[in-house]
């Protein structure tokens, strides 16, 4: 049934709409193998940690998903619903000897579960001139663009600016091409539901952040326009080929690496707010030859043939 027990506790609120496919494999993954969306920030200047509630109280009413959690009925399929009267929890740290690199890596492995709460978190690391807001969120919900939105968001909250009209809920990606919610189960299977605690053994993931300034994000735009590629095949490619040389495994077995595809470009829809994205898989094999160069051109056409 793919509910807790502490569901009963909670009013039933409005179903806003259906998940679609994408949607759908996010949260069924979630439970067992986190896939948690993350932005973290860096703000220069004085804020206080009630102008920065307050903001947050501003930034959530605009979108529908931060006041939803995800519902699922036997036999049929899940959805979100809305919670209405539960506000995100701004959880403050101190910015002084926290370490951002493991605050990172820790929210990667924090599970969202079943998704039976709000389906983002909100930790702000504070000091009396500088600031950094950790934003997470259930991929189900999100995407790296509608992060990025929300983060914007509240800073222009922050420094009191207006933050416009709430945006509209962005529909099932199966309404685009002609073929509305998703439809039904056609099959179910008989057996029972999986355990809520079960969780896969993964190794803590390792995070180092890298700052570029302005003049090395310049470089690196104008490098990849330069070789007729972009930043995204050019970090695909590193990541192939740098994982090749380090690592036994990656040199005798494929390597399936998953990078996302932004369709608001395609859809018109520039401000959507939501997942608005597909997959595109690119795989290495063992055989494969390829140069840094190579690899690349190679991740490069299928993102031509897909955009």
């Amino acid at each position: 049934m793919f509910r807790h027990a502490h569901d009963q506790d909670v009013a039933p609120g409005e179903k806003l709409r259906t998940l679609d496919g994408l949607e759908e494999y996010f949260w069924l993954s979630e439970n067992t193998f986190p896939r948690t969306t993350i932005v973290l920030a860096e703000v220069e200047g004085a804020t206080t940690m009630e102008t920065w509630r307050s903001a947050l109280s501003r930034v959530q009413p605009r979108y529908p998903l931060l006041s939803a959690r995800i519902r699922k009925n036997p036999g049929e399929r899940p959805y979100f619903e809305t919670l209405p009267g539960r506000s995100l929890t701004l959880r403050v740290l101190p910015l002084k000897g926290a370490n951002l690199d493991s605050a990172v890596a820790n929210e990667l492995v924090a599970s969202f579960g079943y998704a039976d709460d709000l389906l983002a978190r909100v930790t702000l690391f504070h000091s009396a001139e500088r600031c950094e807001i950790l934003f997470s969120a259930h991929h189900a919900a999100t995407d790296g663009t509608t992060n990025l939105r929300i983060i914007e968001d509240l800073i222009a909250a922050v420094s009191g600016e207006a933050l416009g009209k709430p945006v509209p809920l962005f529909p099932a990606i199966g309404k685009f091409f002609g073929l509305g919610e998703p439809a039904p189960y056609t099959h179910l299977a008989p057996v029972k539901a999986p355990s809520t605690d079960f969780r896969s053994k993964l190794p803590m993931p390792f995070v180092r952040r890298c700052h570029l300034n302005q003049n090395e994000l310049q470089a690196v735009r104008s490098k990849a326009r330069a070789e007729s590629t972009t930043v995204q095949g050019a970090l695909v490619a590193a990541f192939f080929y740098a994982g090749r040389h380090a690592s036994e495994p990656w040199r005798t077995a494929p390597v399936l690496c998953f990078s996302p595809v932004d369709l608001r470009p395609m859809l018109n829809l520039p401000e959507a707010a939501g997942v608005a994205i597909s997959v595109l898989p690119s795989v290495m094999y063992p055989s494969d030859d390829l140069s840094f160069l190579g690899i690349r051109s190679a991740v490069e056409a299928r993102y031509d043939r897909v955009q």
